[in-house]
């Protein structure tokens, strides 16, 4: 929303082939979760996030790329997850 650049969180989800709900199954985070990272409505990655992603194969900067999407969106501050 507000940006026509892809959240780094998508493009790796992409980059599997995957659903967002096949991606939540697979890592173990909630959909609604993996829908408001996507969108930019949360502030940053928790570790448990991070972990989770990381353990489907996600890059070890995914988090930093992600926070710096995030601000380069103006996204307004809302709540970390």
């Amino acid at each position: 929303m507000g940006s026509n650049i892809e959240s780094p969180v998508t493009s790796f989800r992409k980059n599997l082939g995957l659903t967002r709900a096949e991606l939540a199954r697979r890592s173990g985070i909630c959909y609604v979760t993996l829908s408001n990272l996507e969108n930019g409505y949360v502030v940053g990655m928790s570790k448990s996030v991070q972990k989770r992603l990381s353990n489907v194969g996600a890059p070890d900067d995914l988090a930093e790329r992600y926070r710096q999407w995030r601000d380069s969106i103006g996204k307004q501050p809302a709540s970390e997850e």
